[in-house]
């Protein structure tokens, strides 16, 4: 179906809907890991899924993906983000798929658009050179949280999931490839590295530098899916470039 000009698919068991309001409703998530949604983006190297928030109990899981392709059409995924709870501190946990991401790459936080921090951070999962397939088990070991924040704060949250990919092609041939994720339009504290924050965007970026006879690797966007275990409903407002 089509919602905001955007092509939407329901994934597993769930169902999609429109309410009264106009957003779009996620149901019948059940406990399998893989209901959820999937838009399909339109050809623009970054897209903004404004969704409700997502509350979470001691057993909810939200993963967020996003999906590139490559020049040679080949569609997978160049970015995961997984919330959860901590049922040891009670604190929600945003992790992230360290499998996916660069030797190095930066936590950064913004306040009515200024700068709050922007922290160098190596990968500790990272693997050289990286492994060409990676087993689901590497992928589930590679996963780590980066980012916290109080569950009664997350549950409030009206949330942002948006990814920008700026190429810039250097002189000697080779691609320069920036990836930006950023998260939440709401004021609110989180904690990195044991300090707190308090922010109203936040996000994980990187830049690599793709050889000239290896530019296959470079995946532009075109989807992201949200998948849920053990949630309710997810409630899209809004989805834009």
């Amino acid at each position: 179906m089509l919602f905001q000009n955007y092509e939407v698919m329901p994934l597993g068991s769930a169902q999609l809907n429109i309410n009264e309001q106009g957003h779009l409703i996620v149901s019948n998530i059940g406990n399998s890991g893989l209901d959820g949604l999937l838009v399909i983006n339109n050809d623009n190297n970054s897209i903004d899924v404004y969704h409700q928030p997502i509350v979470l109990n001691n057993e909810s899981v939200v993963r967020v993906s996003f999906l590139g392709k490559n020049s040679l059409n080949q569609v997978a995924t160049y970015f995961e983000e997984i919330t959860w709870i901590d049922t040891s501190n009670q604190r929600v946990q945003f992790g992230f798929n360290m499998g996916l991401l660069p030797k190095y790459f930066n936590i950064f936080g913004k306040l009515n658009d200024n700068p709050v921090f922007d922290i160098p951070k190596l990968n500790p999962k990272y693997q050289e050179p990286p492994p060409e397939a990676q087993t689901i088990w590497a992928a589930i070991g590679a996963i780590a949280a980066l980012v916290t924040a109080a569950v009664a704060v997350y549950n409030a949250l009206t949330t942002k999931e948006k990814t920008e990919t700026k190429i810039t092609i250097r002189n000697d041939g080779s691609w320069e490839v920036t990836v930006t994720k950023i998260k939440d339009p709401t004021p609110f504290e989180i904690d990195v590295d044991n300090q707190t924050y308090v922010v109203d965007e936040w996000g994980v970026k990187f830049t690599e530098v793709i050889p000239s006879n290896e530019t296959v690797k470079v995946l532009r966007p075109v989807g992201v899916q949200i998948t849920g275990y053990s949630i309710d409903t997810i409630e899209i407002i809004s989805i834009s470039p």
